[in-house]
């Protein structure tokens, strides 16, 4: 059925592409694009139908937010490697920085086009009205989590990190599932909670691949400060902090100090640390899919989503023992490092 699903909006993406005459790259982008969410098992643009279909909604309808939710997931993914200077790692680093930026600008506003389409597929108008209005204000709180992260290039505390992630992919997947469930009821916190807990675990686990395990240049080469380089620098003494520090600024033209910054990190125990928190936001966005009162029937696949995004390896809590100091600091700090439940519910998504 994901198959099905799948071609479906793809087809609803091209049709409105033609429709409106817009740039020729976008397609390439979108053809680039496609086969790479496919790649992890249930691609995230189906979110909005799968908490739709649990939610007693329109699955013809929640195509048009898939495909919307999908095109600005695009736009976002190319101007962050554009802002990041990550564009020659993506699949449009073909056309070049000032093309790309043209082409998300045109993947934005397709977004929108695709929410038009919604009271001719079936919703009422005002419901409509209230979702194209929901995801420009997702999109406002986006950019606002985005200014944060380039305002802020070395970000110092983990509530902060929290914050950010939240802004930027919390409440990105929380829109997908609120804005699917809404086609078929009024009351879809548990949804939205959902998405926002599964959007932060995404970004945990692409954190902890991004220095264990990166599929090109590692965030420490890049010399960013992810999740596992904040807990560090966070829970270790003065002392190694400072060489930490060091080696850091080092890492990114040095191989040598980067992986011995890698052993630094991984020594304060950052990896059981990112294990704990990912964990903990797997079996909140569970815990929300629980509290809809639906049979388990009505959200297996959004279930098996959630586990296929928790990328953490099993020999992730393999590390090497922790002594002295760093063991009696990390240790007494681990647990009352860990997310509290602090997070308001989204404006509008009921209770």
């Amino acid at each position: 059925m994901s198959d099905e699903q799948v071609e479906r909006v793809y087809a609803f993406i091209s049709d409105l592409l033609h429709q409106h005459e817009g740039p020729s790259n976008i397609v390439d982008i979108l053809e680039s694009a496609f086969p790479l969410d496919r790649e992890e098992g249930t691609p995230s643009f189906l979110l909005p139908v799968l908490c739709c279909q649990a939610a007693g909604g329109n699955e013809n309808q929640a195509t048009a937010l898939a495909a919307a939710w999908f095109l600005l997931c695009l736009a976002a993914k190319v101007l962050d490697d554009v802002e990041d200077e990550d564009a020659l790692q993506g699949p449009w680093y073909g056309i070049g920085v000032p093309e790309a930026i043209n082409a998300a600008t045109g993947l934005i506003f397709t977004s929108q086009l695709a929410l038009t389409h919604l009271p001719r597929m079936g919703a009422s108008r005002e419901l409509a009205l209230f979702l194209i209005e929901d995801f420009n204000r997702t999109i406002l709180r986006m950019c606002a989590g985005q200014h944060a992260d380039l305002a802020e290039a070395n970000i110092s505390s983990l509530k902060r990190y929290f914050r950010i992630a939240g802004a930027k992919s919390g409440e990105f997947f929380s829109l997908a599932c609120r804005a699917g469930a809404l086609l078929g009821i009024d009351k879809v916190a548990p949804y939205s909670e959902f998405g926002y807990n599964l959007g932060v675990l995404i970004q945990i686990c692409d954190d902890f691949e991004g220095v264990w395990n990166p599929p090109g240049r590692s965030d420490l080469a890049a010399g960013k400060r992810t999740l596992p380089i904040i807990y560090a620098l966070t829970v270790a003494p003065s002392g190694i902090r400072e060489r930490l520090e060091r080696l850091l600024v080092k890492a990114t033209s040095e191989p040598k100090a980067e992986e011995e910054a890698r052993g630094v990190i991984t020594e304060l125990g950052a990896p059981l640390y990112l294990v704990v928190e990912a964990q903990i936001r797997r079996q909140r966005a569970e815990a929300a899919l629980c509290s809809t009162g639906r049979p388990f029937s009505a959200y297996r696949q959004l279930i098996a989503l959630l586990n296929e995004r928790f990328r953490v390896p099993d020999d992730a809590t393999e590390i090497p023992p922790i002594t002295g100091a760093i063991q009696d600091k990390a240790l007494a700090l681990l647990g009352s490092l860990l997310s509290p439940f602090d997070r308001p519910p989204p404006v509008g998504s009921g209770s």
